[in-house]
């Protein structure tokens, strides 16, 4: 969750906190099936805005839920084409 002006804005900051945690995989730590694997931003897919229950004071966030969605897809392509919010074939992971 990122505290923004507009949009534009929190879409910006959105992509830098996204690509602040990409691991690289430059140590060999991650691996997918046994394989090496790095974990990278693809794009943003969506951009949700939440209105605060108490205007004016956006630093109390007790009592909100957050929450994400993983999906799985078989290619990379079909990673870039689920970041652009093109139709893609996903196993939703809960």
């Amino acid at each position: 969750m990122a505290g923004a002006d507009d949009a534009a804005s929190a879409t910006e900051i959105a992509k830098q906190l996204a690509k602040a945690n990409e691991d690289t995989n430059e140590e060999g730590r991650l691996e997918l099936n046994e394989k090496k694997a790095a974990y990278l931003f693809a794009g943003l897919r969506k951009l949700i805005e939440v209105e605060y229950p108490n205007s004016g004071q956006a630093n109390e966030l007790s009592g909100l839920e957050l929450n994400y969605s993983q999906f799985e897809v078989d290619t990379l392509e079909e990673v870039f084409s689920l970041a652009r919010g093109e139709m893609v074939n996903v196993v939703y992971r809960e």
